[in-house]
């Protein structure tokens, strides 16, 4: 084991967090932060109708907010999203004290010397120090291990004592910024079509789901040597070939279903540019309750998803669950004021905060939340990439004259697209309805330079539910790939008012130039009623659900089986290979047809996992990759003989 006070790693500070056999731990328990100077100035985290607050170093409440829903009240939830963007997105408090902090970072604490509105483009935000996926799915992870890292030497660089050596070419000055402040975003390549000579990279192929366009669409570039164009590409992608015209769209069922795909997105031609990498971060509460509760372990969180014992914590202003439901993760009555005013002691006092526990972590309780990102390489970025978020990050390409036939490099990424999923609500099935705004809060944001999606394509994978694909097959090809275009009028007319309000409050801050493309919270089971919300029904982040299934994603997708408490809410069992229709979450007792991000992570839900998919996957979806395989996400996970998967 590396011991944390060692010299030569303790001044490295690398965060790792890459999974694999022989995992190594660094780290010391016990935070020793030193309360500093409490700086004045910021204003209670406060919420209205159409006003974020972006002063805010805490995480809004909830209470007023889920009050205001109503057509009334539109766009309340858009304000509080921007304000939660501001929490988010605070520069983060780094230490100098690289053995209790061996990130650099206090994880998961603002700056509130700093402010949001005057951040720069290199600026480290609150939710970069959270915990990268990698780093909770292992065998290592428990609560007190939250400022800890954990590497498997077989997979980390040599300048941080692993195995991976130096690629030909890597920028010296970029890596000794990265040796600095260090960030793995790609971790290892999967194999598939060749992109100038290097494998797709890890977390490209986004989750599957129904193909919505047209035959030609699909079809279109494929190429084969054995039979003629449209054929060959019908025969594999399609249960039976297509009758009628080659433009059929998407069904169910019957001669034009379809195998499920997952689309890679790349900025420009797939045959000559950059695909887009993805990074997925937990929050302290997150991580703190898997690892409490074994659910790092893919059985038994298995085991607990089918017997409905998973529920995240929640913070929430609504009463607390009823006696003998066995809910212990409710943050009832949290107060963003006491929680921004423990940051600004840094953490002195916060036990006295919040009806959680704090130690080891120190952190005050605000419910789990999930971030997810989507970067692409500074050298792609359209316009000056001081208007983009950015980091300094390594990142392995195929390298087979190298040991492990791999080697790392380094560049500087630039941030596109971002998701903040938190868990804010909860409620006693069964015994009382879900409180308004259901079970998570689903928000997306967009840099200004996507717009409709000019410069960006996709390309589709097929994928077979029942196995992970040795074989995948891109559809159209690598050198054709489909434009991407917003299939949807999304912001919705009050939340573009809201978004240039932002912007114009923020003439100093790298995030003027990002927009919230919309807001889900609450479930509902028409667009024409959660349109009346102002609520985007198809809510989608168009670099992260790209193509046309995933933009107007609704129902259950292939291969995914709702588990038996699902089924009592009236759901009926016999589901289709693909579901368009089918309920995919429930609220409040009932089953509801959701679409857009809530009714995606549904899906999750409605088998115990808490609409996290990273929960679902667990240490399946952070193996490093093996030669010859691909897996496009969700992979369905064994369930008891009772609930057996369909195939």
């Amino acid at each position: 084991m590396y011991h944390c006070a060692l010299p030569a790693l303790r001044s490295l500070r690398l965060i790792l967090p890459i999974l694999g056999l022989g995992l190594v731990s660094w780290g010391c328990p016990g935070p020793k932060l030193t309360p500093g100077p409490t700086p004045g100035g910021l204003s209670p985290c406060t919420v209205t109708v159409g006003t974020p607050d972006l002063n805010c170093a805490a995480p809004p409440d909830t209470f007023t907010t889920a009050g205001l829903v109503g057509p009334a009240n539109a766009n309340a939830w858009d304000a509080w999203a921007w304000s939660s963007f501001a929490a988010f997105n605070w520069p983060a408090l780094a230490s100098t004290d690289s053995t209790a902090y061996p990130s650099g970072f206090v994880r998961g604490v603002p700056d509130t010397t700093k402010s949001f509105s005057s951040a720069q483009s290199t600026d480290v935000a609150v939710w970069e120090t959270f915990k990268e996926k990698r780093e909770l799915f292992n065998s290592t992870a428990t609560p007190g291990a939250w400022q800890n890292l954990t590497f498997d030497p077989q997979y980390a660089p040599d300048f941080n004592g692993g195995q991976v050596q130096m690629c030909a070419g890597t920028d010296l000055a970029i890596l000794a910024r990265v040796k600095l402040h260090p960030r793995v975003i790609a971790q290892l390549g999967k194999q598939g079509p060749s992109i100038n000579g290097d494998s797709s990279g890890d977390e490209t192929a986004e989750v599957a789901s129904p193909p919505q366009e047209s035959t030609d669409d699909l079809c279109a570039g494929y190429t084969a040597t054995t039979q003629p164009t449209l054929q060959a590409c019908q025969s594999i992608l399609f249960p039976a070939p297509a009758s009628g015209t080659n433009d059929t769209e998407y069904t169910a069922s019957g001669p034009n279903s379809r195998r499920p795909v997952g689309p890679r997105v790349f900025k420009g031609t797939p045959s000559v540019d950059h695909f887009i990498y993805y990074e997925v971060k937990l929050n302290y509460d997150y991580y703190s309750y898997v690892a409490a509760n074994g659910l790092n372990d893919y059985a038994t969180a298995i085991a607990k998803a089918s017997a409905n014992q998973i529920e995240l914590p929640f913070r929430t202003s609504a009463s607390p669950k009823a006696t003998g439901s066995g809910n212990t993760n409710a943050l009832v009555g949290y107060n963003s004021a006491n929680t921004q005013a423990c940051y600004q002691n840094q953490l002195s006092g916060c036990a006295d905060l919040s009806p959680q526990t704090i130690s080891p972590s120190m952190l005050p309780a605000i419910g789990s939340t999930q971030v997810k990102a989507a970067w692409l390489p500074a050298s792609e970025l359209n316009g000056d990439p001081s208007t983009y978020h950015l980091t300094d990050a390594v990142y392995y390409q195929n390298s087979p004259q190298q040991p492990g036939g791999l080697c790392y490099s380094v560049q500087q990424f630039g941030l596109i697209g971002l998701h903040i999923i938190q868990r804010v609500h909860g409620g006693a099935a069964g015994v009382a309805p879900e409180a308004i705004g259901g079970t998570y809060i689903f928000a997306t944001w967009e840099h200004e330079s996507i717009a409709q999606g000019a410069g960006y394509s996709y390309v589709n994978y097929s994928a077979d539910s029942s196995q992970e694909q040795t074989d995948p097959s891109p559809y159209p090809n690598t050198a054709a790939g489909i434009q991407v275009a917003r299939l949807k009028p999304y912001p919705l007319p009050g939340t573009a008012t809201i978004d240039a309000s932002v912007k114009s409050q923020l003439p100093n801050s790298v995030w003027q130039h990002y927009r919230l493309i919309g807001t889900q919270f609450q479930s509902i089971g028409s667009e024409r009623d959660s349109l009346a919300l102002a609520q985007p029904y198809y809510l989608a982040n168009l670099v992260i659900e790209t193509n046309r299934g995933l933009q107007q994603f609704q129902g259950q997708p292939p291969g995914q089986t709702p588990n038996a408490n699902f089924k009592n809410n009236g759901v009926p069992t016999n589901y289709q290979f693909f579901g368009p229709t089918s309920p995919n979450m429930s609220s409040a007792g009932k089953a509801v047809l959701m679409g857009g991000c809530m009714g995606c992570h549904g899906v999750a839900q409605s088998q115990g996992f808490a609409f996290s998919f990273v929960l679902q996957d667990g240490s399946h979806g952070t193996k490093p990759d093996t030669a010859g395989t691909i897996i496009i996400p969700p992979k369905a996970p064994p369930m008891p003989s009772t609930e057996t998967k369909k195939r």
